[in-house]
């Protein structure tokens, strides 16, 4: 379990702000783990553009920048507008979740944007990071109610086969409000047919912060899931829950 909670959820969102001032073409590389502990990244960048990383950290306590530095490409270092690479490492210093929010920007107006990247950390207590790739592209399996309050969950699912979803909250600032399975209409006779698993949560009265609501698909006798969801989840403190991102272990 501290294995997949000690979770780096990766969200990449892109964006072109500025005319001629595209996303930067990242390397399929472009972050590690390193030991499990240390959280590199490697952006491509060209000062000579005007432009450079920048970072920010939504909690500061919970992670901080260890090295950053820029290194020309080899053999460019003499080479009128040749780019190369930024490099920045961090590293937890107490458990929780933190925001790492990397921007690419004109260093003589930081409102020029021309890609940024934000990366979910979720460290817990032993300071160990895990990357998990975002579930991107998938519909939707999950949806608030209007006042976006109570979080509902669909899966799908087969009591048949002795597997079922469960869940653990961490930390414990979500509640469950209702479980049940529900078998597909067209094939409440057939034995053997599937359903699907709906559950819906809520804040805990009093509690705020963020919580990784993680789901496995398993038999109860057996510790490893055929299939893992987590989801992290923004409670305020009136009650209302944002999704800030998904993944997906198969």
């Amino acid at each position: 379990m501290k294995a997949l909670m000690t979770t780096v959820l990766l969200l990449f969102l892109a964006f072109t702000i500025v005319p001629g001032t595209g996303p930067v073409d990242m390397n399929p590389d472009w972050m590690e783990v390193e030991e499990g502990k240390i959280l590199t990244v490697r952006l491509p960048a060209n000062p000579t553009t005007g432009y450079e990383w920048t970072f920010s950290i939504s909690d500061p306590e919970v992670l901080e920048l260890i090295t950053s530095e820029y290194t020309p490409d080899a053999g460019s270092e003499n080479l009128d507008g040749a780019g190369g690479t930024w490099t920045a490492s961090f590293r937890g210093t107490a458990s929780g979740l933190a925001t790492l929010t990397l921007t690419y920007a004109a260093s003589y107006d930081p409102t020029m944007v021309g890609d940024q990247v934000d990366i979910l950390v979720n460290v817990l207590d032993d300071l160990s990071l895990l990357t998990i790739n975002v579930d991107e592209g998938a519909l939707p399996w999950y949806e608030s109610n209007p006042d976006k309050t109570v979080l509902v969950i669909r899966l799908p699912a087969n009591e048949t086969t002795g597997y079922a979803w469960q869940y653990t909250i961490e930390p414990e600032i979500l509640e469950l409000v209702t479980a049940t399975y529900e078998e597909d209409s067209s094939a409440e006779q057939l034995l053997g047919a599937g359903g699907t698993w709906i559950a819906s949560f809520r804040g805990v009265p009093g509690s705020s912060g963020e919580a990784a609501l993680v789901l496995k698909y398993q038999r109860s006798e057996d510790a490893n899931a055929t299939e893992t969801r987590v989801l992290t989840i923004q409670v305020s403190e009136d009650g209302v829950l944002e999704v800030l991102a998904t993944a997906t272990l198969n």
